[in-house]
This record gives structure tokens, sequence and C-alpha cells, in this order.
């Protein structure tokens, strides 16, 4: 990020903060199916887990629309309107479903 942001244009800022964003993603993905493979669901401190995985999922979802909304705002990004339209759709409907499913995990 610190490369990106030192150049005199504000496209590979945004760029990379979409990647991280979904890195993010895949990192919170990750730890929520690794967590439920091996805890028990009525075990209190996984649950508080879980809870705590799920809300990072949400945070990292939210933060990857914001950041392709902001690139989508730059000129490099026009010619994907209709391309960066359904890759914010797909990550907001991933990380809902995945969170919804998550919570009621009982």
């Amino acid at each position: 990020m610190a490369l990106a942001e030192k150049f005199n244009h504000p496209h590979p800022a945004h760029e990379t903060r979409v990647v991280l964003t979904y890195i993010q993603m895949a990192k919170a993905i990750y730890r929520i199916a690794d967590l439920m493979s091996s805890a028990e669901p009525s075990n209190p401190e996984a649950r508080a887990r879980l809870k705590s995985l799920v809300a990072d999922l949400e945070q990292a979802g939210a933060d990857n629309v914001k950041a392709i909304k902001i690139w989508r705002t730059g000129d490099s990004a026009r010619a994907l309107a209709s391309r960066v339209k359904k890759a914010m759709a797909g990550t907001e409907s991933t990380w809902q479903a995945s969170a919804r499913r998550h919570r009621a995990w009982k």
C-alpha cells in the first residue's frame, strides 16, 4: 500500500485497497472455516470467537464494496462499469450470506 500511495495518481492506491480488502475477506472466511471445523457449537468461547470472526468478515466485505466504489469513480475503471457493479454485488452477497449462515451456528 505504501508503494501505491507514492504514485502521483490515486488509481494505484485505490486498486491496491480493493485487492487488500479481498485478501481480508479471504482471511476472515478461512478463519471462520477453521474454527467451525474444530470447535463445538455449544462451547461459549467458540461462539464468542465466531461472532468476532463474522464481524471481521462483515467489516472486510463492507470495506471491499467501499473500496470498489471509490476505485470505480476513477477514469481507469469507467470502461469496467458493468463488471465493477457485478463485483460489488457478488462481494455483498458473499459476505452477507456467509455472515447470516455463521450467525445461525448452533
